[in-house]
């Protein structure tokens, strides 16, 4: 399978007295709960009352895929849309004033994204859950 996922994440920060700085920060795209694109990002700080719009690309290229998900894969195709989970993974530290926190890990899912193949429909908005 080769593809070409475009991504665009909002964090949310609606904190008045805590900014969140992220470190090794990777975005994984993976269709039942196999790796099909992987990317690392930037760090980035993340101020107070504040929201980031995370743009990103990530390529799979002739990523092998199990029979029965490459049959998933096909019957999804076929009806022009195929249902896929993001996860984010970042080592997260919080700034309140001149204290910082230590690292944390932050593990963000996104399921059910939808990818829609045609050209009017592009994309869907899907909900995540963070665990920090």
């Amino acid at each position: 399978m080769s593809a070409t996922f475009k991504l665009t994440i909002q964090s949310h920060n609606p904190n008045h007295r805590i900014s969140v700085y992220y470190n090794s920060v990777e975005i994984y795209v993976k269709f039942k709960d196999q790796t099909l694109a992987f990317d690392t990002m930037e760090p980035f700080h993340q101020p107070r009352m504040n929201v980031t719009q995370i743009d990103d690309t990530l390529v799979a290229q002739n990523v092998a895929v199990s029979k029965s998900s490459g049959k998933d894969l096909r019957d999804q195709h076929s009806l022009g849309k195929i249902e896929l989970e993001v996860y984010v993974k970042a080592k997260v530290r919080f700034r309140v004033a001149v204290w910082k926190s230590s690292h944390r890990t932050a593990h963000i899912k996104c399921s059910h994204a939808t990818v829609y193949l045609s050209q009017s429909n592009k994309s869907l908005n899907s909900s995540c859950e963070a665990d920090i």
